[in-house]
């Protein structure tokens, strides 16, 4: 959406679509009210919680978009970035939740109708302790891209997505991706990766 990120945060609102207009806009000024508060503080993940464990679950009446096994790939970016501060685990889905789940939704927030996805952080003090990831099943961006452009905007939305979930947050440089359109790029750049090594070395200092 113009002016808004198509992919964006959220570390204590429930994120669902909202059909009372009302509602809707009240859950939005919630989202930009804690939109706010989270890029004021950095949040980590324990780097004794290292291999963060990834679920990924299967959409409802639908083929899956992409592969567990592409989907973690994908993410291990970060971990070549952080050198290896940052660790993947893909796992089965057990009674015990991952730290990280990757769902999919075939409705956007109401609102945020170019959004391709978001991530939703559950946070104790400083300390992230549970992400959930939401992907936009067949987002009207896809509409305009043609098959080949659909994998990599959507390879780029795990990316960035997988940034917000380690703690990172928008970046204002159009080359990263975690700028807030960061579903243009798909691998990260120099602005990204030394975010990443900054965040979780400043963490790992605090562990000495």
């Amino acid at each position: 959406m113009p002016g808004e990120p198509p992919g964006s945060l959220n570390a204590g609102v429930k994120l669902t679509p909202q059909k009372n207009p009302l509602e809707a806009l009240e859950a939005l000024e919630q989202w930009r009210v804690q939109d706010e508060q989270t890029a004021k503080q950095r949040v980590y993940w324990p780097l004794e919680a290292m291999p963060l464990t990834v679920q990924v679950a299967s959409p409802a009446q639908t083929e899956l978009p992409v592969s567990p096994a592409e989907v973690i790939a994908v993410m291990r970016q970060w971990e070549a970035a952080s050198q290896g501060l940052v660790r993947f685990q893909l796992v089965e889905f057990t009674a015990e939740p991952a730290n990280i789940l990757l769902e999919w939704s075939s409705e956007t927030v109401l609102g945020r109708d170019f959004e391709v996805g978001h991530t939703n952080r559950a946070v104790s003090g400083k300390q992230i302790t549970q992400a959930t990831i939401t992907l936009i099943l067949g987002p009207i961006i896809d509409r305009h891209l043609s098959p080949k452009r659909q994998r990599q905007r959507l390879y780029a939305t795990i990316l960035h997505e997988a940034g917000h979930a380690l703690g990172l947050e928008h970046s204002e440089n159009k080359q990263d991706v975690m700028y807030y359109r960061g579903w243009q790029r798909p691998s990260l750049s120099p602005g990204d990766i030394q975010r990443i090594q900054q965040h979780y070395r400043h963490r790992q200092s605090l562990q000495f």
